[in-house]
């Protein structure tokens, strides 16, 4: 006797009556995988720990005249339990879980960020949950044309903006609820001043006046460990310069380089320019226009990864004379510092200096005043290798 159907990791009770026992007879109990008799094997009644297991409990009955055996087929199942109300401790069903005023277990505030954005910004948005489950997930989406930059499945996120409004908006997901919650977010041209009256804190949005140039186009391509940068514009208006702008996290930027504008044209031109040296991983180019008169206006964000690099250091110029500077490309992992040695022909260590280098690809020079002719072995040690290249001085 005892239960056919339980839950997993019970604990259940069996039982078997036995006429005519004798001192002879002996009571041998067997459980499914996994179970464990916790009492009472060799009498008439066990204690089993079941696991989460189907199987049989069988009992083998012997003495001198006669063996049986009994089995009871059992069956476990996933329960979840609850206190309460319907939900008693006997139920198997799951519900969701609400407060005891029948509200929501966790709770959700309103999207922080920016409600009026420029035109190829770059804008974080974040979201507050009190009492968040551990099952909870975030899905972020934007208007047409924007892009999230990182963050998408948590709960804050860097949105780069194209030129279309629309709506900041996140769905948040656990077992029991889905939840939405929207943020109107407005993208307008905005012309940048700084200077006088208007102090870098004006945007002043130009009615009625050509804008200073229309774009065309603005990507980028990587090849060889270098990024490639194209524009086109239809049309220009007092143009002075334009400024490509890089940065490692898409907030904050400096200056890669600075190309001339037409001045004033009324058909199309095609611009380039290039990062030899981009950093390793993800990077973030900013394309701006300034005037004549200062005013200065921002275009969109691209996001580059570049994947690999040639991490082969070079030395040049390779011939070189006793008094040349020496230029070295080297590729780092990581920021840090490298050491470099010069050996003569002789084998002895003329010179050698620290230098700080960043991640991806640096550039050094410096004059090492070689005092003789011949094969000269420049070592390069950082922190994870060490590389021997050699240079032949005139």
């Amino acid at each position: 006797m005892g239960s056919t159907t339980f839950c997993d990791f019970a604990t259940e009770s069996y039982t078997i009556a036995i006429d005519g026992a004798t001192p002879e007879t002996t009571i041998t109990w067997n459980v499914p995988a996994g179970a464990a008799i916790v009492s009472g094997q060799g009498t008439a009644t066990i204690l089993v720990a079941f696991a989460n297991t189907d199987g049989n409990v069988t009992v083998n009955v012997v003495n001198p005249c006669t063996a049986l055996n009994a089995t009871l087929p059992v069956l476990t199942t996933s329960c979840i339990f609850y206190a309460g109300g319907g939900n008693d401790g006997f139920s198997t069903v799951q519900q969701c879980a609400s407060n005891l005023d029948g509200g929501p277990v966790f709770t959700t505030g309103p999207i922080i960020g920016s409600s009026a954005s420029c035109e190829f910004s770059t804008e974080a948005y974040s979201i507050t949950v009190t009492n968040a489950p551990p099952n909870l997930s975030y899905a972020w989406t934007v208007p047409a044309g924007a892009t999230i930059v990182s963050g998408q499945g948590t709960a804050s996120v860097l949105v780069a903006f194209g030129n279309t409004s629309g709506s900041v908006a996140v769905t948040i997901t656990t077992d029991c609820d889905v939840r939405n919650v929207p943020l109107a977010v407005s993208v307008a041209n905005c012309i940048f001043y700084a200077g006088g009256n208007n102090d870098g804190f004006s945007v002043v949005t130009v009615t009625n006046i050509p804008l200073p140039i229309a774009l065309v186009s603005f990507d980028a391509d990587v090849k060889d460990g270098t990024v490639y940068l194209k524009w086109e514009t239809s049309s220009e208006v007092e143009n002075d310069f334009f400024l490509i702008e890089r940065s490692k996290d898409g907030k904050t930027f400096e200056a890669l380089t600075k190309v001339e504008g037409a001045g004033t044209s009324h058909g199309p031109l095609k611009y380039q320019a290039r990062d030899s040296h981009p950093y390793h991983g993800t990077s973030y180019y900013r394309l701006s226009q300034t005037d004549y008169d200062g005013a200065t206006e921002y275009f969109r964000v691209l996001i580059v990864k570049v994947e690999t690099f040639a991490e082969v250091t070079k030395l040049y110029p390779n011939p070189v004379s006793k008094n040349d500077l020496l230029h070295i490309d080297y590729f780092a992992e990581e920021d840090g510092q490298v050491k470099i040695s010069i050996i003569n022909p002789a084998g002895l260590s003329t010179d050698s200096k620290m230098i700080d280098v960043k991640s991806g690809v640096n550039l050094f020079e410096f004059a090492p005043h070689f005092q003789t002719s011949g094969v000269h072995v420049i070592i390069i040690r950082s922190r994870e290798k060490a590389q021997a290249l050699r240079l032949v001085v005139l």
